[in-house]
């Protein structure tokens, strides 16, 4: 028996626990082994009882390190069934849910519209769930004088370039 492939009450893999807490070092040490013993991505598209694989929990709890990792592991490049849920909701979905605009701002360059476009099971897209955040956009917001001054020198840093190789 494959003790990697061995799962918790919730499903989860050694792979699905270490993207979830963003251990990088794990995860590339567990995929490695995997594609020692299988010689190709079993582990990276193995599914909790929730439906998720291992790169959507890095992305749902915004481990940026981690999430990409374990894209460039994947064998399918595409918008898969490593990036989404078994509701339907992408990768872009989680992380607009929980705040982490950075990285949602990455996998929208990595997948254009592919993601962008992309519903749930429910008829929800991303851009639904952005619409819901009116905190995410400057005009919604009330500054005062020195937090709108604050808030116009903000420091964002320039989209990782994305390649097959991490």
């Amino acid at each position: 028996m494959d003790v990697l492939k061995q799962k918790n009450v919730s499903g989860d893999t050694a792979l699905h626990c270490a993207a979830s807490i963003g251990s990088l070092q794990m995860c590339e040490c567990i995929t490695e082994a995997d594609h020692h013993r299988h010689q190709g991505h079993v582990l990276i598209e193995e599914r909790n009882n929730n439906g998720e694989t291992p790169l959507f929990l890095a992305a749902l709890n915004g481990h940026r390190d981690v999430f990409f990792y374990l894209q460039s592991r994947c064998a399918d490049k595409s918008l898969g069934p490593c990036r989404r849920a078994s509701d339907g909701q992408t990768v872009l979905h989680c992380t607009l849910s929980r705040d982490y605009f950075a990285l949602s701002f990455e996998i929208i360059h990595m997948y254009d519209k592919e993601m962008v476009g992309s519903v749930d099971e429910k008829g929800i897209t991303p851009l639904h769930i952005l619409a819901d955040k009116p905190s995410a956009f400057e005009s919604s917001s009330n500054f005062r004088w020195y937090t709108k001054l604050a808030y116009k020198y903000i420091y964002v840093k320039p989209l990782r370039s994305i390649s097959p190789l991490f």
